[in-house]
């Protein structure tokens, strides 16, 4: 309707120009040297410029192309970071970071792929004699302390820790997060935490912080600083605490853990393993060996457990991997 009403309009526009033009206009002077006179030529020309006119007029204007919107695409915000992983390795940095083939020799591989609660402090730990005998668990402890003082054990335990005797094979020990300071009181060992600085030859003032071993052995642990660097040559296997997850370590763990902020910054955060706990297992894979029936030569690994006992801890084979890849369960014997 609009579109009918505009040409209606333009029609009429037209028809009142070219009246105008042709009967009150006067002729266009276009300053020739002289005038035009009237004829069928100026008449030719007046109306070829009003048919013009009517063209145009009547030309239906088009219309305006509307731009059509481009859908943006969508766009999704940026995820959340990934929050750092629990220290099941590191608080703050890379887990397996090291800095030379001498840190990697210090670290025995510890982990738990189950981390169940502690028992209460006044409560028996569980017999881990399938008997439930006491008896039993009281000959094995004695075995125990038997291997712990054997010079012959303590003497291979020194030649292992030191380096000197080279091994095919490799040990992993397994223990549950919040047994590290029993274990620890148990066997003897030194709960430290060394900056990387302190073993830096250069550094001017070492130093690193450790439970105070008396504090620990009424068992009421805290922790201390220490001037000068650790002796770490008689401490070439330790058991780490970084592999865990920091909330399942005791607190005096993790307020041992707060010295030091940046896990890159870490060289040892662990319990230092000495050679009597070391004779321990050296006893405890040559039972395994025996009940298997391997050789030595033939293992790839031996994985052990730390095992709770009426008054103590003691060390179990849970199992021997050999090198041909199979997987062999060894009772302990008792």
């Amino acid at each position: 309707m609009s579109g009918l009403v505009r040409h209606g309009t333009s029609v009429a526009l037209a028809t009142a120009l070219t009246a105008w033009i042709l009967f009150r206009a006067p002729a266009p002077d276009f300053g020739a040297p002289a005038q035009a006179a009237p004829g069928p030529a100026g008449e030719a020309l007046r109306f070829e410029m009003v048919e013009r006119l009517i063209e145009l007029a009547a030309a239906e204007p088009e219309p305006a192309e509307t731009p059509v919107p481009v859908p943006l695409p969508d766009i999704e915000p940026d995820a959340d970071p990934v929050p750092p992983p629990p220290e099941a390795g590191s608080r703050s940095g890379s887990e397996e970071a090291t800095s030379s083939a001498a840190e990697a020799s210090l670290e025995v591989e510890a982990a738990s792929a189950k981390e169940p609660e502690a028992a209460a402090p006044d409560s028996p730990p569980s017999d881990p004699d399938a008997s439930g005998s006491s008896a039993d668990t009281a000959r094995a402890r004695a075995a125990a302390a038997e291997l712990q003082a054997s010079p012959e054990l303590v003497r291979l335990a020194y030649a292992e820790l030191s380096g000197e005797a080279a091994l095919g094979f490799s040990t992993v020990l397994l223990s549950d997060p919040a047994d590290q300071l029993a274990i620890a009181r148990a066997f003897g060992e030194e709960v430290v935490l060394v900056p990387r600085a302190t073993i830096d030859p250069n550094e001017p003032r070492p130093g690193y912080w450790r439970i105070e071993p008396k504090s620990l052995e009424r068992g009421v642990p805290r922790v201390e600083s220490v001037e000068g660097r650790p002796a770490l040559e008689r401490f070439r296997q330790h058991r780490t605490f970084l592999r865990y997850d920091y909330a399942a370590l005791p607190e005096p763990l993790r307020d041992l853990r707060k010295r030091v902020i940046r896990r890159d910054d870490l060289y040892i955060f662990g319990a230092l393993i000495p050679a009597s706990e070391w004779a321990v297992v050296i006893g405890r894979r040559r039972e395994a060996l025996e009940v298997l029936g391997v050789a030595e030569e033939d293992v790839e690994q031996f994985v052990l457990s730390y095992v709770r006992t009426r008054d103590g801890f003691d060390v179990a084979v849970d199992r021997v991997v050999t090198a041909d890849g199979r997987t062999l369960s060894a009772a302990p014997r008792r």
